[in-house]
């Protein structure tokens, strides 16, 4: 099985919006704005039976932490779920917050943002730096998904839109590991051609076993956390069996990817060898 890059979307016409807010009402309509104050969104949600706020910011921790206390997530620790490593889970009486780390990969350089999920009641924000747009990508989506759990009636809608959100960052995650595993072929190609430095491949190798051991970090920085969600606090999250069941498939999901990164380095790692003896 191989794992293949999803073809993007397109990107969006005009500025990209620095936040948005979809709301689901009871009667199944759907309303979204977009770069408007947080105050103006908040003033809205009060009949929403759910709602999604989304916002950029710089990669500022009291930014990130002002945003939150605003949306009335003063309960959940920025500066504590902030200083983990790529990842961090945080239960709170009102609900949980979340970070995950959000990859690009560029010339062999990897690059790791953090993307903040709070929950409470009825409301999911997430923060992230303005460098990162994978909400908006999702937010597309987002309507037609409020449809869907609006008429299925479905009294938890908080733990499905965090599935998807969490399977959305995970996705994007997933497509750099093609795109580390091209330069290796390119090594590999270069590795029998006599005109190419020894010390020149053994560089190449060495610099992208270091992108890999970075990304499966992430893999599995990602895999605590999911499982911190799958093996949690139900009441934090659901205590629904099938929407739990799904926070268990995104855990399994991310073993595949994980098992292809490791053999990925085994091969780097014996095309070093080989190299250095030369």
């Amino acid at each position: 099985m191989k794992i293949q890059s999803t073809p993007q979307p397109s990107p969006p016409s005009g500025p990209v919006p620095l936040s948005f807010c979809i709301l689901l009402f009871p009667d199944g309509t759907i309303e979204r704005m977009v770069d408007q104050p947080l105050d103006e969104y908040l003033s809205a949600i009060h009949e929403a039976s759910m709602v999604w706020i989304d916002c950029c910011t710089n990669d500022d921790e009291k930014a990130i932490e002002q945003i939150a206390r605003t949306a009335g997530f003063s309960k959940i620790p920025i500066p504590e779920l902030a200083t983990g490593f790529w990842s961090a889970y945080e239960d709170c009486d009102t609900g949980p917050g979340i970070m995950l780390p959000s990859v690009t990969v560029k010339i062999e350089k990897i690059t790791v943002r953090p993307l903040f999920v709070l929950i409470r009641d009825t409301i999911v924000i997430t923060i992230h730096s303005d460098k990162i747009n994978r909400p908006l990508r999702l937010s597309r989506y987002v309507p037609r998904f409020f449809k869907r759990i609006s008429t299925k009636n479905m009294p938890d809608k908080i733990t499905p839109m965090l599935e998807r959100i969490i399977e959305e960052n995970n996705d994007r995650n997933f497509e750099y590991l093609p795109e580390i595993g091209m330069p290796s072929n390119a090594t590999s190609t270069s590795h029998t051609e006599e005109d190419i430095a020894r010390k020149k491949i053994a560089h190449d190798i060495y610099r992208m076993k270091h992108v890999l051991i970075d990304y499966l970090n992430v893999l599995w920085a990602t895999k605590d956390v999911v499982d911190l969600l799958r093996y949690g606090d139900t009441d934090l999250i659901t205590n629904d069996e099938k929407l739990h069941g799904r926070i268990g498939i995104l855990s399994d999901n991310i073993d595949r990817p994980i098992e292809l990164s490791e053999q990925m380095s085994t091969v780097l790692s014996s095309g070093l060898e080989e190299a250095e003896h030369l």
